[in-house]
C-alpha cells in the first residue's frame, strides 16, 4: 500500500483570488517573476487554469504569459539577442516588450 498522499493543487478560483489581491498591473516577464517568487504553485496553475469568461483583460494577459512560459519551458527555446526575443517550437516572445 502507498503511504504517500497526492499534492493538494490549488483551486482554480484560489488563483484569480490571489492574483486579484495583488492588483491590476500590466503583465510583464519582471511581474510574471515576481508572481512565480511569491508562490510557485500558483504560478502553475495560472499557466494551466482555464480562464472564468468574467476575467478582467489584465489577468488573461498574466495567463497568456504563464502559458507561453510554461511552454517555452516544457518544448525548448532558444534566445536571440540581436532581436532580443526568446523563439519556441511555436512562439516568439520579444523581450523588450516584456521588460518593461
Amino acid at each position: 500500500m502507498n503511504d504517500v498522499l497526492p499534492l493538494s493543487q490549488p483551486r482554480d478560483e484560489d488563483v484569480w483570488l490571489w492574483l486579484q489581491q495583488g492588483g491590476e498591473r500590466p503583465a510583464t516577464f519582471s511581474a510574471l517573476m515576481d508572481l512565480y517568487t511569491s508562490n510557485g504553485e500558483y504560478f502553475y496553475r495560472l499557466a494551466l487554469a482555464p480562464l472564468p469568461d468574467q476575467s478582467p483583460a489584465w489577468i488573461k494577459d498574466f495567463a497568456d504569459l504563464a502559458s507561453v512560459v510554461r511552454h517555452f519551458l516544457r518544448f525548448g527555446f532558444r534566445l536571440d539577442p540581436g532581436s532580443k526575443q526568446i523563439v519556441g517550437t511555436e512562439r516568439t516572445l520579444y523581450l523588450d516588450h516584456f521588460l518593461r
